[in-house]
């Protein structure tokens, strides 16, 4: 019992690094673009999305002035190639790991961490079929969405040769040796994600993750609550969070940690059934 708790705290205290695929046909790939490059004014679905960091988002490849799809019919006539309608023209990853681990990195860190992924993949499948590289900074954690055409060595258009399932876990073993083991990351268990997940899953899957991290908060926060009422706190925000001078700072710090870790509950619950609802 003892080696299973060491091992579960262990296991619960280590940073994993994340790489998600997801393929797309030609129809599919202008929306991508369009959540993948917004500005400011994008008007976003995803409770995510602060549109007041939107302007930290970044790039790795160059922007030449054409849409993703534009690049792709570019690269296909380049290659003289005919694919099929229904053929998968775009292999979009998400790439990263969770928030503690961006959390103790500086700015500087965080680019060189992105700067590694990017080689990796430009290296492995050509730097000429990558479509788009972008580092989203606006939401709740850091993440590069890396978006390339799937190209055979031999000039083919075919995801499914290399992107099958020996194929995935390959570049999973081989990612985490290149870019996860230099940044102290933490390969995922081969085998233990038994069905694929759609990126509205994924991104429901990381919200229920983040919110079992204040689980225990939870706890603090009835703790906090209860010796706020004995001890006739304002219950409300506007007199704790203004300039009144009634309590000092000891006295208020019970009631103001059990709210923000209230406010904290309430948004991780509106995430999930935003989710849920299909609008992540």
């Amino acid at each position: 019992m003892l080696n299973e708790n060491k091992n579960k705290f262990q296991e619960e205290n280590h940073h994993y690094l994340v790489c998600h695929m997801e393929k797309y046909h030609k129809q599919d790939v202008a929306p991508i673009e369009k959540e993948n490059e917004r500005d400011e004014n994008y008007e976003a679905s995803n409770p995510q999305i602060d549109s007041e960091r939107t302007r930290n988002n970044y790039r790795f490849t160059p922007y030449f002035g054409k849409t993703y799809t534009e690049f792709i019919n570019g690269r296909i006539k380049e290659l003289g190639l005919s694919p099929r309608k229904d053929a998968v023209v775009m292999n979009s990853f998400v790439v990263g790991s969770d928030k503690q681990f961006f959390d103790g990195l500086s700015n500087v860190e965080r680019y060189k961490f992105f700067s590694d992924c990017y080689k990796f993949f430009a290296e492995r499948y050509g730097e000429e079929n990558i479509i788009a590289a972008v580092v989203h900074n606006d939401e709740t954690t850091p993440h590069m969405h890396l978006n390339l055409m799937p190209v055979t060595k031999d000039g083919r258009l075919c995801s499914k040769q290399l992107f099958d399932k020996p194929q995935l876990q390959q570049l999973q073993t081989d990612f985490y040796e290149a870019v996860g083991k230099r940044w102290g990351l933490q390969r995922g268990k081969e085998g233990s994600q038994k069905k694929h997940l759609s990126t509205a899953e994924f991104k429901a899957k990381k919200i229920i993750e983040q919110a079992e991290t204040i689980r225990e908060e939870n706890q603090v926060y009835v703790d906090a609550l209860t010796e706020a009422k004995k001890r006739e706190y304002p219950t409300e925000t506007r007199k704790v969070t203004g300039t009144s001078n009634r309590f000092n700072g000891r006295q208020r710090r019970p009631f103001k940690a059990a709210y923000e870790i209230y406010r904290r509950s309430i948004v991780i619950c509106q995430k999930i059934r935003s989710v849920a609802k299909g609008k992540g």
